[in-house]
């Protein structure tokens, strides 16, 4: 499922294939010290990402914040500042995120540990 927006991007679930763009994209736009090859925890699970001209200009993770609430990220490169895709990002990552997870008592459980093996996973490399 993707939703195609009218100013040449798509917005799409993430797979394998993006994964290269999205970890430079956050790396790039991250407030962290990169010097690290690691990714760290608030990485988060990516949820959907936003595609122009096959290229990743943007996606969208949730992750579990300092208070233990579910929290979607957006990260978009610096020359994308259009709000509609920033909207259209979150909203897609959004209903992604409870068609996987749902929304009952282990929602949290479960991101936790889909986050813990995606990391443990992207940082074996």
């Amino acid at each position: 499922m993707a939703l195609v927006i009218n100013n040449g991007f798509s917005i799409e679930q993430v797979s394998v294939a993006e994964l290269r763009g999205i970890i430079n994209l956050y790396k790039e736009r991250s407030t962290e010290d990169n010097l690290s090859k690691k990714v760290g925890v608030d990485f988060g699970l990516p949820m959907a990402v936003a595609i122009q001209n096959k290229a990743v200009i943007g996606f969208a993770a949730a992750a579990v914040n300092k208070r233990g609430m579910v929290e979607l990220s957006c990260y978009l490169l610096e020359d994308q500042p259009d709000v509609l895709l920033q909207i259209s990002l979150r909203n897609f990552a959004e209903k992604n995120f409870h068609a996987v997870f749902g929304d009952d008592q282990g929602t949290i459980k479960k991101l936790t540990m889909a986050t813990e093996d995606l990391l443990t996973w992207i940082n074996k490399f």
